[in-house]
């Protein structure tokens, strides 16, 4: 089969723990999602076991009301089986959070470093958390904003909000913070918009300054973030937002 994923050394780390946490039960017929995801591994032209999982995922179980949390985690770790980085990586936050499996945040990590061995930029931004948290293995900021970092260049715009909260929060290198809560800003994230807008407030890490403050709170606003809203009545009253054609999204006092 031209277009079947092989089950490498790699995966096959994460497969034991798969058919472990989920033994795929044999019926007469195959649910409609395994048929589909086999179909389409072997069709000559699509090779990219993580493609074919995305699309079995949206044609199977997107705005499915009668799909359970059970049966996409069956789903994702038969793609598992099959090599599927992506899949691990979704059974992997299923299994963190306890979403249709028994929560296992060991059985978490494995998937992760295993999606990570396959080059997939979202497991290594989950991992790093995994790090930062100290769940499922011992705690290793290093580690985890090495990670962080990994995910960045490969164009994670949750890993850049990760590394801005990690030397915000944590490690209390405000200048960092800034750099990294700009960078994810600049891709409209509305947390580190309004985390942005907090440095500038209290005058952390970039000079203090109340309007640019506000200004960067009405964006995450847009952005729908409460956290924002919360700010703004908290330190402010109530806010009125208009546009001004040089400057974009601001916010007035009232």
């Amino acid at each position: 089969m031209s277009g079947m994923v092989a089950v490498n050394d790699i995966a096959s780390r994460a497969l034991a723990y798969t058919k472990k946490l989920l033994p795929w039960v044999a019926k007469e017929e195959p649910p409609s999602h395994e048929q589909m995801l086999l179909k389409l591994m072997q069709s000559s032209a699509l090779s990219d076991v993580d493609a074919a999982v995305k699309i079995v995922e949206r044609g199977c179980f997107e705005g499915t009301a009668e799909t359970s949390y059970e049966d996409l985690a069956k789903f994702y770790a038969l793609a598992s089986a099959y090599g599927s980085a992506y899949a691990m990586n979704c059974l992997a936050y299923m299994s963190k959070h306890g979403i249709g499996v028994k929560q296992d945040d060991q059985g978490a990590v494995t998937l992760m470093k295993t999606a990570v061995d396959l080059g997939n930029t979202d497991a290594k931004n989950a991992l790093a958390l995994m790090y930062m948290q100290g769940r499922g293995l011992q705690r290793d900021d290093e580690k985890a904003v090495e990670l962080m970092k990994l995910a960045a260049e490969e164009g994670s715009v949750s890993a850049l909000y990760n590394l801005g909260y990690f030397f915000d929060d944590i490690s209390k290198d405000y200048e960092y913070a800034a750099h990294y809560y700009k960078a994810a800003a600049s891709h409209g994230d509305a947390d580190a918009l309004n985390n942005l807008g907090v440095l500038y407030y209290e005058g952390r890490g970039v000079p203090k300054n109340s309007n640019e403050a506000t200004y960067l709170w009405a964006l995450a606003i847009r952005e729908g973030s409460e956290r924002a809203l919360g700010n703004v009545l908290e330190k402010y009253g109530t806010m009125r937002i208009k546009t001004e054609p040089h400057r974009g999204v601001i916010a007035t006092l009232h």
